[in-house]
């Protein structure tokens, strides 16, 4: 259009000066005309020179005219390039938009399935602890109905464990006996009974209160959890009632009590398995055969054999050790207080063997007033390092189906 434009002033201009040129030469031969029949040479050549000028200015225009041409072309061509690649481009976003919202609905559809299994979650789990609720009041209307007397209650619990170890024949008696009850001796039982679910529950072992504690349950076994640490929520440096009766929650970490752990142990010979996990994630365990006095024997703990594990032990084997707080020293060293350097309480043989109720800290201990007080066992890395997370449990030495 631009060009079109040039091109028409150029010959307007061409005509507008070479207009009055020739009406100037055509009014002289007029005049001329009258007294002679042909041009004059000079004539002749003023008007040839002037159409070679008019010839040398068309023939520039034109060739600027070409060259315009020609740039408007390349512009063009430029132009169509680009509308092809932004066409090129729009293709390729709006295939791209379609996948980006696919990908959106299937997330927002995972989102809301989510969404819903977390409110079944949620009521599954109102359920179960209406469940569990109703079970805890069950249990506490029989044993008003059994009676409060702890000697009443002596022969029934005696029988509702013997019956499952000694008497295989009266299987149909003994689950009976465990329907009235709704507790059991110790967490094999509940495993027996066919839970596999590892959890709090509520046991009754022989000559005994009911108490809960964590059941940890595998493919083969129900453990009877006694000690849980892993996080570090509960202090552990507690004096001997403590001890004794037992302190945190069985759902996190918690001491069951020595007197419960003497009171499970006593009814049959039990295995005690310890396990450990350091820092990185690695654990080890190891599985002994066990004796623990009563509280007239400070609880004291008779290591009689090393089942299995990959753990190597620090307990003294064949040598009753005697459990120790900072304030009823009972250890075997005659000259230190052993719970009172180490913190918490322990079957202390020696002052650094090993302590798994220690003050929980982080990894390697490098504050010098902290050392030997952490979570130690020295024949794995030493009693500088205290551990992520140990378990003491048990369980029965003979197995009965």
């Amino acid at each position: 259009m631009n060009c079109l434009c040039s091109v028409t002033k150029a010959l307007c201009f061409t005509v507008l000066i070479c207009f009055p040129w020739s009406t100037l030469c055509l009014q002289k031969d007029i005049e001329r005309g009258q007294n002679a029949q042909f041009a004059s040479s000079d004539d002749i050549k003023i008007l040839a020179h002037g159409l070679l000028q008019l010839g040398q200015g068309l023939k520039q225009h034109m060739d600027r005219t070409r060259e315009e041409m020609k740039a408007v072309l390349e512009q063009l061509n430029a132009y169509n390039i680009s509308i092809h690649n932004l066409r090129r481009v729009a293709k390729n976003d709006e295939k791209t938009l379609k996948e980006t919202t696919m990908k959106l609905e299937i997330q927002n559809e995972l989102h809301n399935r989510s969404v819903e299994l977390g409110t079944e979650l949620v009521k599954a789990l109102q359920e179960q602890q209406l469940v569990i609720s109703k079970v805890d009041s069950l249990e506490r209307k029989l044993e008003k109905i059994l009676g409060t007397d702890t000697e009443k209650n002596r022969p029934v619990n005696l029988l509702s464990c013997k019956v499952s170890r000694d008497s295989p024949g009266s299987m149909s008696k003994q689950k009976d006996l465990e329907v009235l009850k709704m507790v059991k001796c110790d967490c094999y039982q509940i495993f027996k009974r066919g839970e596999r679910t590892s959890g709090v529950y509520r046991i009754q072992p022989e000559r005994s209160q009911s108490f809960q504690t964590y059941c940890q349950m595998t493919a083969e076994f129900g453990w009877t959890v006694i000690q849980q640490r892993f996080n570090g929520s509960v202090n552990f440096d507690h004096l001997w009632v403590d001890y004794k009766t037992g302190f945190g929650a069985p759902q996190g970490e918690f001491w069951l009590g020595l007197e419960n752990f003497y009171q499970i142990a006593h009814q049959d010979q039990y295995i005690l398995r310890i396990e450990l996990e350091d820092w990185k994630k690695k654990s080890r365990h190891i599985d002994y055969a066990f004796r623990l006095g009563n509280e007239d024997n400070s609880y004291s703990l008779q290591i009689s054999q090393v089942l299995s594990g990959d753990l190597s032990s620090t307990m003294s084997a064949c040598k009753a050790v005697p459990f120790s707080t900072s304030d009823r020293d009972s250890d075997l060293h005659s000259m230190i207080n052993c719970a009172e350097q180490h913190s918490g309480g322990w079957w202390f043989s020696g002052c650094g063997e090993s302590n798994l109720n220690g003050k929980y800290l982080r990894s390697r201990i490098n504050r010098r007033p902290d050392r030997k007080k952490g979570i130690f066992w020295k024949s794995w890395k030493g009693n500088y390092y205290s551990f992520k997370s140990t378990r003491l449990m048990i369980r029965p030495l003979r197995i009965t189906n």
